[in-house]
């Protein structure tokens, strides 16, 4: 019994064909998806570090005196994670601040100024 050309179906060749645009675009979404994760991640180092930053140039504006010149570190706790801050103080009229937060390979730079009482 033969059928109308109507009713038949896929060849061979084009499911395969399908399935092989199918494949490769579903590795580049993959791929794409995997590159947003890290992204992400590097994102979520680099606003803790931030956070850590300005919480040391929170602290030293809340001691209310002028901080003295120089370089410091100090540690700080942020987001489950142990960070490093390193402040630097200069200036002679007006002191001007800038916090680095480190953690591995995540970095973030808040400057501040702190003006005389």
């Amino acid at each position: 019994m033969s059928m109308p050309n109507s009713a038949r179906g896929f060849t061979l060749l084009e499911v395969m064909v399908a399935l092989a645009i199918f494949a490769v675009a579903s590795v580049s979404l993959l791929s794409a998806q995997e590159a947003q994760i890290r992204t992400d991640s590097k994102l979520a180092d680099k606003t803790l570090a931030h956070w850590a930053a300005l919480n040391r140039l929170a602290e030293l504006q809340l001691q209310g005196n002028f901080p003295d010149i120089g370089q410091g570190e100090s540690p700080a706790r942020m987001g489950d994670r142990d960070w490093v801050v390193t402040t630097k103080i200069e200036g002679l009229q007006a002191r001007m601040c800038v916090a680095s937060s480190f953690l591995l390979h995540s970095r973030a730079r808040a400057l501040g100024m702190s003006r005389p009482l």
